[in-house]
This record gives C-alpha cells, structure tokens and sequence, in this order.
C-alpha cells in the first residue's frame, strides 16, 4: 500500500495514476501519485524474489541466486521474472534485444523515424532560395503536410505546427505563382 505523504494513511488505489489531484480523505491535502505497471501485478510482487535454496532448480543467467522462470527465446538462456523481456510472444534476455535492435530484424523496435512535419518545411522554404523551384516544390509541400498530418512526428510529442508553417508558406508561394501568370 501507498501512503498519503502528510498524515501517512492507506490510500485505495482509485488515488493512483489519474492524472488529476485527489484529496486524501484523512487529511484532505491534495495529492496526486504516478505509479508503475508492475505495482498492481501481485504474481511479479509475490513471486519476483524466489531464491535458490536447493541445487534442484535452474537459476537466473543473470541471478544466479533467483530462481529461474523462463528461458530466452533467442538464445535458451534461464531468466528471472526480472531479467525477461516480453516482445511480441517472445521472451528475451537484454542481451539477445540488444543483438536484435542492432540487426534491425524486428520490425517492433524501431530505430529511426521521419520527421515529416521537417521535410514539408524544408521543402517549402528552402527553394525559396532559387525562386522558380518554389513552382513544383510547393504542391509537393503541402501534399507531405497533408498525407503525413496523423503519422507520428517525434518520439517526444511534438505540434503540427512545421506542418501548419509548410501549408501557409507553400499556399502564399502557389497564390504569388497565381497572380505572376494572371497578370502577364
């Protein structure tokens, strides 16, 4: 159980991770309190810290004084419920997800990702240099803002705004385009 940081009593778990201030009902002071996933599963609380007594069991490649759950499904080594990796019905050791995240052979773990929100932006201004290329890169700018609205940005949460900045800049550069040829 957790504990009310000022007056020190239980709090019931509806306290926990709702991303808004509760009030405790001994004290009534405001709290609010983030937890892992794993204080609520009682099989990882009651069980995580199993230790060999006797010779009969496998142990932890890791640990070698914790009783082993689990093998590897990469390379067969004994794991710990702490040293197990789930990743798509697979357990892993940290050992064999690194080898994978180096190899790049699971398509889960993901190495690098386009940040396309950037190249509407620079394909907007930067052709601004050279003025004529603004003709064909600004139909392309606001087709990237458009079809990549909803993809992830960032692995940090980032705004739409490169995407807004991309639109207005290419749509004033096509609306100049416009005017150019209307008034030849």
């Amino acid at each position: 159980m957790l504990k009310c940081t000022k007056c020190k009593s239980n709090l019931s778990n509806d306290f926990f991770n709702t991303h808004q201030f509760s009030i405790c009902p001994i004290c009534n002071s405001a709290l609010m309190v983030y937890t892992f996933p794993a204080f609520y599963d009682n099989n990882l609380q009651s069980n995580s810290e199993h230790v060999i007594i006797d010779s009969h069991r496998a142990s932890c490649y890791f640990h070698p004084k914790k009783e082993a759950e689990i093998t590897c499904s990469s390379c067969g080594r004994f794991l710990c419920k702490l040293c197990r990796i789930d990743l798509n019905g697979n357990n892993l050791c940290i050992a064999c997800l690194e080898s994978i995240k180096n190899k790049k052979k699971m398509d889960v773990l993901e190495n690098h990702r386009t940040i396309y929100s950037k190249v509407a932006l620079g394909l907007a201004v930067l052709p601004m240099l050279f003025v004529f290329p603004t003709l064909i890169t600004a139909p392309m700018s606001i087709f990237v803002s458009i079809r990549y609205w909803k993809h992830p940005s960032s692995l940090v949460r980032k705004s739409k705004l490169g995407f807004v900045l991309a639109i207005l800049i290419s749509s004033l550069q096509l609306l100049g385009w416009a005017l150019l040829f209307l008034l030849k």
